[in-house]
């Protein structure tokens, strides 16, 4: 009958509800098993499937408990999940693939969590065709006992694809152990969407993705690793690599350890990199060897290397182009943010912010070799434990590079260079740059802040704490951040640094480039930052503010603080200080209390929800509350006063009857 049909698409149909014998044309008669299935499906053919569980030895000629049964397509095809099929209470055709989950399993004993007897590879690709496969769990592929470890067939305990292009929708890959433990791809062309390789922890280690040879993308894909486990987010061996939207979370690599690439182009634009780890190698999040690297707004957090190994991020023998990226709170050796071992490169509107050399490290922040651009980047509380607390760049040919228009704020070395240490035979250029408040120990001078070893230390139109260097249009005076407490190198409404950049340069309103990274907003606010460990209450629960808008000192739009997480149908109120922070015992309640006194109350509101549960909230609009109570506590505020705010709330059945939340601090701006 198949052969009778016409070469247009055709669809077919699978439920694993359905009794055996269908013709799989309709939801009417659908097939049992996805094998069934492929044995007939001709070229350019779409299959359904619903809700329920498929393993490669199930269907007509199948033989049960085979390690190197497979669901091989080897054609045109498009295999779509999650419909509702035969499970009744709507159409067959409604697809919700989170309610209707469909599995392909390779736990062909059906004994997970034991895996050694599993299959191989869950799904196989080999056309030159295309294929979609769409809205799947693929699970507890890679069974160990069949082939040795350095066998390439056992790549991919998911998926293995050898050739095609192929697009991967929506899928969630979990407890696929092998090497490249959820797909393996050689001389493919692949497009990856909103894909799920997280759940999983590969005892040998190689990746989520194990890619040679291959054309990648990678599109608002989740790659999450299991805490103690060694699970590295991609492996790419002359691939080119593109990955967008994309979060890495707590992975785990021997080199690199959320990306390594080597030998091809690789391009990561708008991706988190969070708590990942590099062993024995470079790149804590990102290693690139032998090809160049691009990379647009990201965020890279909390990443760490093995005390002698190098960056956050680690690009060798190849170029970058870096903008408008973050590091924050990354360590390593050497470069704890970004380490580039070959000219060429150009960094620009990024911020690295407490990122820390160790074990007698250099460069807090960054390490660059050779001439390229550094441009319009702040430096703020980076650490070193040797030599440039900020930034460590080294010249020794070519014509002189300058950081420009950059801020550096509150770095700190041990031994020289607390912002800068140039290192190389041409020197050291700053120009248009404000360093400021950078010390070794308790040192705030030029010799501190700024140091050439090699070369000439040119500086030009730059504010330079503790001496007035020479050089054209240096300023030695406060540079009047937004906020010096909070760490906010911002410029204020007449600041010294505004318009007295190098008049080479101008800012995005058209006029003189101001000195530092940012150019003078005057509708700027501070920012706002949580701080503080909230207590939990009887029911457990964790209160935390958050808020929306800006505190103004002079604008009515609305700044709303709110606390969520609280004490179903209790009482409670928002209360601030204006003197600072502390941490000390709230009466006989387990909370600490984070603002010094004295305190303001605002007005007792209820928290709403239900009683015994977290769902209660307390909101208050701040900016509303000054313009309706001129005489609270500090009022009026002009620009850059500054708010500490925690919320109480009452649990009778709790220790001292009331608990705090965490707390807030913000400045107020215009």
């Amino acid at each position: 009958m198949l052969a009778n049909l016409s070469r247009a698409q055709l669809v077919m149909y699978v439920d694993d509800d359905a009794p055996s014998g269908g013709t799989g044309l309709s939801w009417s008669s659908p097939f049992r098993h996805l094998q069934d299935a492929l044995a007939v499906a001709p070229s350019n053919t779409v299959i359904r499937i619903a809700g329920g569980t498929h393993r490669p030895d199930e269907g007509a000629g199948q033989v049960a408990l085979l390690p190197w049964s497979t669901f091989l397509l080897n054609r045109k095809l498009a295999l779509y999940g999650g419909y509702r099929g035969l499970a009744g209470g709507g159409a067959p055709n409604d697809r919700d693939p989170q309610q209707f989950v469909t599995v392909l399993s390779g736990d062909l004993a059906q004994n997970s969590p034991v895996s050694w007897d599993n299959c191989l590879h869950v799904v196989t690709v080999n056309t030159s065709s295309t294929v979609t496969v769409d809205g799947l769990e693929i699970v507890d592929g890679g069974g160990t006992i069949f082939s040795p470890p350095t066998q390439p067939s056992i790549r991919g305990g998911g998926m293995v694809l050898t050739q095609g292009t192929v697009q991967l929708v929506d899928l969630r890959f979990r407890r696929c152990n092998s090497l490249g433990w959820a797909v393996a791809s050689i001389g493919t062309t692949i497009e990856f969407v909103r894909c799920n390789f997280g759940d999983d922890a590969s005892p040998m280690g190689n990746g989520a993705l194990h890619l040679e040879s291959s054309n990648v993308r990678v599109e608002d894909c989740s790659f999450v690793a299991q805490p103690n486990s060694a699970a590295q987010g991609i492996w790419s061996n002359f691939s080119s690599l593109d990955v967008l939207g994309s979060t890495f979370r707590g992975n785990h690599g021997t080199d690199g350890g959320s990306v390594r690439s080597f030998g091809a182009p690789v391009v990561i634009s708008d991706c988190v990199f969070e708590n990942s780890r590099s062993q024995n190698s470079n790149g804590g999040a990102v290693l690139v060897n032998n090809g160049p690297l691009t990379m647009l707004r990201c965020e890279v957090r909390g990443t760490s290397t093995d005390l002698n190994s190098d960056g956050a991020v680690y690009v060798n023998n190849g170029g970058l182009v870096m903008d408008e990226c973050v590091f924050e709170d990354n360590v390593a050796g050497l470069g704890g943010a970004l380490v580039v071992t070959s000219p060429g490169f150009s960094i620009t509107r990024c911020q690295f912010r407490r990122n820390v050399a160790d074990n007698g490290g250099r460069g807090g922040a960054l390490v660059v070799g050779g001439t390229g651009v550094v441009s319009q980047c702040s430096f703020v509380e980076n650490r070193a434990w040797f030599l440039g607390g900020a930034v460590v760049w080294g010249q020794a040919s070519g014509t002189l590079s300058y950081l420009d228009r950059c801020t550096f704020f509150g770095n700190w070395a041990d031994s020289a260079g607390s912002a800068v240490y140039f290192d190389g035979p041409l020197g050291g250029g700053i120009r248009s740059s404000i360093l400021w408040d950078n010390r070794i120990g308790m040192l705030s001078t030029l010799d501190a802040q700024a140091v050439a070893t090699q070369g000439p230390l040119v500086v030009t139109y730059s504010d330079v704490q503790g001496t007035l260097v020479p050089g054209t249009g240096n300023l030695n005076v406060d540079p009047q951040f937004l906020s010096v407490s909070g760490r906010d190198e911002r410029l204020t409404a007449g600041s010294p640094c505004i318009d007295a950049g190098d008049p080479a340069f101008t800012d995005p309103d058209g006029s003189r480039a101001d000195m530092g990274a940012w150019p003078f907003d005057p509708l700027a606010c501070p920012q706002v930052t949580a701080y503080c460990v909230t207590a939990a209450s009887s029911s457990g629960c964790l209160t935390t503010l958050s808020w929306q808008g800006n505190p103004s000192a002079t604008a009515a739009t609305p700044f709303v603080v709110t606390a969520s997480n609280a004490e179903g149908g209790k009482q409670g109120m928002l209360f601030y200080g204006i003197n600072g922070a502390v941490s000390a015992p709230f009466g006989a309640t387990v909370s600490t209390r984070c603002v010094a006194t004295p305190t303001q109350r605002t007005s007792t509101q209820s928290t709403g929800g239900t009683p015994a549960a977290c769902d209660g909230s307390l909101s208050l609009d701040w900016n509303a509350y000054l313009a309706t109570h001129p005489a609270a506590l500090g009022a009026p505020f002009a620009l850059g006063d500054t708010v500490w705010m925690q919320a109480w709330i009452r649990d009778p059945a709790g220790p001292g009857t009331t608990y705090l939340s965490d707390a807030l601090q913000f400045s107020h701006c215009y």
